[in-house]
């Protein structure tokens, strides 16, 4: 199906946990318990005595609970999992503006490609589109490995990696005006982004599973919610109708 073969990419699973609805199941999977354990002792209905006299509140929700509660838990869980699994990078930067924002110098996209490499995600991809760009190119056969990765040079940085067995370099910033270097970096950060985006992908079907879940359980007491209100209005709708049909009736 195409519903679990597509996940959400990491950042829109971001935009997503930002929002405000979703923190109050979080609220509520954690009030839930203490409030049941306070009521559980009363007697339902509770009299409550008003100037002598007594009045009896019920206790029960018009909606059940720990199905509520379920869907909280499994709501936290997806979200653990992506504060776990979702790269840094992703967390960090959620677009080009919000990099520019740290003021890094050019030479820094260097240590990012650096990073790319060492974490577990599809880099050949990435030395493909390095390659069809301009930003990398094959290292000579003269090239020395050094300890030292990148290497900070007098105007450039330059960060090598091995793919294949083939040694690849690239530096930043790059050489020519500064509107090109200014393109290089734009570029090759959504390079990294992209990579990144897509990265973990097993983890991603499984957290769109989990919200599935907890949105099908919250949907089961949203309906709750919404019978137990119109079950509750019933008569006065009823009564309402029928003086509207009255009050037609006369003017006819």
């Amino acid at each position: 199906m195409k519903f679990f073969s597509t996940p959400p990419r990491w950042e829109e699973y971001k935009d997503f946990y930002q929002l405000t609805i979703f923190r109050y199941l979080a609220m509520w999977f954690s009030i839930v318990p203490l409030i049941a354990g306070l009521l559980s002792g009363l007697p339902d209905p509770l009299p409550i005595n008003v100037a002598g006299n007594v009045y009896h509140i019920s206790l029960e929700l018009p909606f059940n609970w720990k199905i509520l509660w379920l869907s909280s838990f499994i709501f936290l869980i997806s979200f653990g999992l992506y504060s776990y699994k979702c790269p840094p990078f992703i967390k960090k930067y959620n677009q080009f503006s919000d990099y520019l924002a740290y003021c890094h110098d050019k030479r820094w996209m260097a240590w990012l490609i650096k990073d790319l490499f060492d974490s577990n995600v599809d880099f050949k991809k990435f030395r493909d589109r390095m390659l069809e760009k301009g930003y990398a190119e094959k290292a000579s056969a003269s090239f020395q490995k050094t300890n030292q990765n990148p290497i900070v040079l007098e105007k450039q940085t330059l960060v090598y990696i091995e793919v294949d067995g083939e040694v690849y370099t690239s530096a930043f910033p790059i050489k020519g005006s500064a509107d090109e270097a200014n393109e290089a970096e734009r570029g090759v950060f959504w390079e990294i982004f992209g990579r990144y985006s897509s990265s973990n992908y097993a983890c991603r079907i499984i957290i769109r599973i989990l919200l599935l879940i907890s949105a099908l359980l919250f949907t089961i007491v949203l309906l709750q919610n919404i019978y137990a209100g119109l079950t509750y209005l019933a008569p006065s709708l009823k009564n309402g109708f029928t003086v509207l049909k009255g009050c037609i009736g006369s003017l006819l």
